[in-house]
């Protein structure tokens, strides 16, 4: 089948940068669910990538999307990038790549669907936090977005992106899940998509407000290959997490489930501080993307 892009203007309005995109309108979303691993693989694509071609988008015009056909709770995934014969592909490729949730809300962008995961790098693994989970259910509309961009000089003719996401299912499972609810802060404001990195440092804050009462047993962070460094803070001036990104690439993590969470309260201000260090000579285009992830447990209203 031929491929077939839309040129598109991309405007990331929150920071005035406009980037060139096109929609790879052949690609196709294929899952398989494997119980013997409690899991749904998702396989998008294939992307055909040439040097220099500028971002290739999945899922954004054309929407890929899969129908649950379980309940129960997503508590990890694994993401990469493969080729048509299901070998990993290498190289960093990857801008963005996201779960969706159609039928939930953000609650900090209510604007937008929940999303069950996201990534700005690949491969890379988000691993369980045993006993909590994001609530999914039968007939649940799960979508798909992502976006490549060939920046290593390699041409590649056919790239997949696979995303495994682990579930436990309600009823059959005997560790019991509590429905957290995913808090992604972003480096950018709701809606934006990333921004332009000039040569060297940067840095970027942004200001969120507690959506309601309740605790925080984890979080974790997600950032580009620039992404140096991600700092939350309880304003004013209560340091919560200090998350940086080691030379081997590793996810940074905080577990705080051993002391039963942190509690926040509905209307308290967080402050996220996201540091970038772009090594090359050159501006990168739209390659400033992080978030931190709170695994948010709401208390229930009496």
């Amino acid at each position: 089948m031929p491929l077939r892009a839309l040129c598109a203007s991309v405007c990331l309005c929150a920071f005035g940068v406009t980037a060139r995109a096109a929609e790879t309108k052949s690609a196709t979303l294929h899952v398989k669910l494997e119980e013997a691993t409690s899991s749904l693989l998702f396989r998008a694509g294939p992307v055909k990538l040439a040097a220099g071609g500028g971002v290739q988008r999945l899922g954004f015009s054309a929407p890929l999307e899969y129908t649950m056909p379980l309940s129960g709770a997503a508590v990890a995934f694994r993401l990469r990038l493969a080729d048509a014969s299901g070998a990993e592909v290498s190289g960093r490729l990857l801008l963005h790549a996201s779960l969706e949730n159609q039928g939930r809300k953000d609650l900090l962008c209510p604007g937008r669907p929940e999303r069950l995961f996201l990534a700005y790098s690949a491969p890379l693994t988000l691993p369980e936090f045993p006993g909590i989970g994001f609530p999914v259910e039968v007939g649940d509309k799960i979508r798909f977005r992502g976006e490549l961009d060939d920046r290593a000089g390699d041409d590649y003719p056919g790239v997949y992106v696979e995303l495994r996401m682990y579930y436990r299912e309600r009823g059959k499972d005997k560790l019991p899940v509590a429905s957290a609810i995913p808090l992604w802060i972003e480096a950018g404001e709701c809606g934006a998509e990333g921004y332009d990195l000039p040569p060297g440092r940067e840095v970027k804050r942004r200001e969120v407000q507690a959506p309601r009462n309740g605790k925080i047993p984890a979080l974790a962070a997600t950032g580009s290959e620039y992404a140096v460094r991600l700092l939350i803070e309880r304003l004013p001036s209560e340091m919560l997490a200090d998350l940086a990104w080691q030379a081997d690439g590793a996810f940074p993590l905080v577990n705080w489930m051993p002391r039963g969470g942190t509690d926040i309260d509905a209307g308290q201000r967080f402050r996220v501080t996201t540091e970038f260090n772009n090594g090359a000579a050159a501006t990168r285009r739209a390659a400033g993307r992080a978030a931190i992830l709170a695994y948010f447990l709401p208390f229930e209203v009496k």
